[in-house]
């Protein structure tokens, strides 16, 4: 069985299937990304946010992607940098993901970081500084290592979602990545990356996301948990990436 995931409000069993109704809209001509639109879940298979959701959501712009823009298969992941198991997915089946279909061209996959169950102040969330873990990420990524930045605040998740105030230790991480330390402290509190932190937060739940992690692949819709290989290469096959 899967790991279930963290959730706010009802686990729905139908987000677990591959191969939904929920599919992507069309294109519009200006997006060559793939990444232009997306239909949100139906009503009916959770509560649905405030405000209703838009006909589209868009992801173009959101998030840091791994892998060709001409892959076969495109997935978004929305995931919290301080969510058991979200770290769980990154440290036991992401790897071989990457390694068997991101590297050699067969899926793009964005990495969306959101804070899952943020107040509308933006002062508390689900889990403990999941919105500090967040600022760390983007502003690794302002500075082109967000990955990096991904990988160390999964390995050392522990550690800083225990501080009082993260802010330090997460500085400390920057410059063990040789990061612009100053840069980084400067980003970390600037409002702009909150405003950022919010957009992308806000895309996940016009699109009825309510736990992490969580996933939509580009013609076939959502899936939700820590999904096993096996998943990602019926996909890849299923969607023409298998060769």
């Amino acid at each position: 069985m899967n790991s279930m995931p963290h959730t706010v409000g009802r686990t729905v069993a139908a987000w677990l299937l591959v191969g939904l109704t929920a599919q992507l809209s069309p294109l519009a001509s200006s997006d060559s990304t793939g990444w232009g639109g997306v239909q949100p879940l139906s009503a009916q298979a959770v509560t649905p946010p405030r405000p209703p959701p838009p006909d589209t959501v868009s992801l173009e712009g959101v998030g840091y992607a791994e892998g060709p823009d001409g892959a076969p298969v495109k997935v978004a992941e929305f995931s919290d940098f301080a969510c058991g198991f979200c770290r769980q997915f990154h440290e036991t089946v992401y790897p071989d993901v990457w390694k068997k279909h991101i590297a050699t061209g067969r899926i793009q996959w964005r990495y969306v970081p959101i804070v899952l169950g943020m107040n509308r102040e933006g002062t508390a969330s689900m889990f403990s500084h999941g919105i500090e873990g967040a600022r760390a990420g983007y502003c690794a990524g302002d500075q082109g290592q967000f990955g990096k930045m991904r990988d160390y605040l999964f390995g050392t998740q522990a550690e800083w979602t225990a501080e009082d105030d993260p802010a330090q230790i997460l500085a400390r991480y920057a410059d063990e990545l040789d990061l612009d330390v100053p840069a980084f402290s400067a980003c970390y509190d600037d409002p702009l990356t909150m405003q950022r932190i919010v957009r992308a937060t806000q895309a996940a739940e016009a699109l009825n996301v309510r736990a992490t992690p969580s996933f939509w692949v580009v013609g076939l819709g959502p899936l939700q948990g820590v999904q096993p290989m096996a998943t990602w290469d019926t996909i890849v096959e299923r969607l023409g990436g298998g060769g």
